[in-house]
């Protein structure tokens, strides 16, 4: 018999901690950041974006993690709504709401890092900068699945017949002729990775990103 997942879910308040110490340790050397900093970089490497010294700038980054902690937030309440409403699916729901405020907290992280260093150093170029937040963000998404792996296998022996499709956190069914599919848990679809063009579909909604920024990078020049 399968061990049952208690999955110890992260505290809703932990990123936004993260956020206002950086806000109070900015706030106490406010007469340290200088009047004028880096925060863009050209494609290559050439400075092309400077902040001020103003409310708005100094703590701007912060402002925008407590934004996407805020959709973060909406959409663990909507995961964990539905999996009160849904027999059985209470432990993947809460895997899943731990993953959504790790990645939170990463994000949360991050940008606390950058709202600090970019005015008062270590300065860091756009290289180890992507780097940091390629580790952060996924380290966070990878920890998090596999918890959400675990507790998917015990909802799946509970009620094979409702989840017979999905492979892991990923739906793969070739019976079925959709695309797109409604999630098991939360709001949206997920992609049906049996389908011909889910993986062309998939490397066009990774690579759209990069592509954006090598767009800007190149008007930029």
């Amino acid at each position: 018999m399968t061990e049952p997942v208690r999955t110890r879910v992260l505290p809703a308040w932990v990123p936004l901690l993260v956020l206002a110490a950086a806000a109070a340790y900015l706030t106490l050397r406010w007469d340290d950041i200088p009047e004028r900093w880096i925060v863009h970089w050209g494609a290559g490497g050439a400075p092309n974006g400077w902040a001020t010294r103003t409310g708005l700038q100094v703590y701007g980054l912060l402002l925008g993690g407590a934004v996407l902690w805020g959709v973060f937030e909406a959409v663990a309440m909507v995961v964990r709504a539905a999996g009160r409403q849904r027999t059985g699916l209470e432990p993947l729901a809460a895997a899943n709401v731990h993953l959504l405020r790790l990645v939170s907290l990463a994000v949360a992280i991050l940008l606390a890092f950058l709202a600090v260093t970019l005015p008062l150093g270590p300065h860091l170029g756009p290289g180890p900068i992507v780097l940091l937040a390629f580790v952060l963000v996924w380290g966070a998404i990878g920890y998090g699945a596999v918890t959400a792996t675990r507790a998917m296998a015990q909802a799946k022996a509970g009620d094979p017949q409702r989840l017979k499709s999905y492979r892991g956190l990923f739906y793969y069914d070739r019976d079925d002729r959709r695309l797109w599919v409604p999630k098991v848990l939360g709001i949206g679809w997920t992609i049906n990775f049996a389908h011909p063009l889910a993986w062309p579909v998939m490397l066009l909604l990774l690579g759209m990103p990069f592509a954006i920024v090598a767009t800007a990078a190149l008007l930029a020049r």
